[in-house]
């Protein structure tokens, strides 16, 4: 991997976020708040929409997923979002995740997790 500048849709104040991308990954402005990210290798085209907020932070994840039903699989909508920022040794993390469908009769929210203590354990970088 290596780093790429993002230059956000719409206002300046949200503008020049950094983001890691893979060399084959492709990214679109969708509209002002959202970022299409996909794969350039998958050959099925999947795509994942990434929300932004105000102050350029990601608030959400939507894309399409299997979801098995019966003994078929259907593409379905499918969401999930870390709130709740904390900071963490210097590090901004979400303490609490959810993920869920997006189903014609609701949404069904089949994930929920929150962070209560986090260690981070640094690793040392390897010598040359």
């Amino acid at each position: 991997m290596h780093r790429a500048r993002f230059e956000h849709c719409g206002s300046p104040k949200r503008e020049a976020r950094s983001i890691r991308r893979s060399q084959g990954q492709r990214r679109v402005c969708v509209c002002d708040s959202t970022l299409r990210v996909r794969d350039r290798e998958d050959p099925y085209g999947a795509t994942a929409d990434l929300e932004i907020g105000m102050d350029g932070q990601p608030l959400a994840c939507r894309t399409e997923r299997p979801r098995l039903v019966g003994k078929q699989s259907v593409p379905t909508p499918w969401f999930a979002a870390a709130t709740a920022v904390r900071e963490y040794e210097g590090m901004r993390i979400g303490s609490r995740t959810e993920a869920a469908w997006d189903l014609p009769e609701g949404r069904f929210t089949y994930f929920r997790a929150e962070v209560s203590c986090l260690a981070i354990i640094r690793a040392s970088a390897p010598s040359l």
